[in-house]
């Protein structure tokens, strides 16, 4: 019994000291992007290799905070635990899915951007916007993140379709 009583009170003598009133938290903050399906009339879609009429080589552009970035494959970089922001500029990748996409980011999502304006500039003498308000803060020790992407001036979520 006395061996029980000590290992108890060990064990117990270990969790209370192993705890804090301030926990230590490491926050992953999901970093800011922009996915955009691009499709024509007839819903073909238009980042896919594969399809005949692909915009891929067209030379699309993406200005954002006053620089331009050029369309370009995605560079898969290898993935650890940590949840690092990659910026990429202006990539065709596939998504979750399977279906190829026009991604711009990823911006550190610990930093504002109020009311910026991504521009996609098709080529053709056409040119998409994007606006964006996103603010991130610290409320405590908690993160808080507002976010609001508007495109025609409706709001829409992360990924967006345009019909070319």
């Amino acid at each position: 019994m006395r061996k029980y009583i000590t290992f108890l009170s060990l064990t117990l003598l270990f969790f209370l000291s192993s705890c804090s009133k301030e926990e230590d938290i490491i926050w992953d903050i999901q970093p800011l992007f922009f996915q955009v399906e691009v499709v024509d009339q007839l819903r073909n879609n238009l980042m896919d290799p594969a399809h005949e009429k692909n915009l891929l080589n067209s030379g699309i552009t993406a200005t954002f905070m006053g620089k331009t970035y050029e369309l370009h494959a995605v560079d898969d970089t290898p993935q650890t635990r940590a949840y690092l922001p990659v910026f990429y500029g202006l990539v065709y990748q596939q998504d979750y899915t399977g279906k190829y996409i026009l991604f711009f980011g990823e911006l550190d999502g610990t930093k504002s951007y109020k009311n910026e304006t991504l521009v996609i500039d098709w080529k053709d003498g056409t040119t998409s916007e994007l606006k964006v308000d996103y603010r991130f803060k610290w409320k405590g020790n908690k993160p808080k993140i507002k976010e609001k992407i508007w495109y025609k001036g409706e709001e829409v979520k992360r990924t967006i379709k345009i019909v070319k």
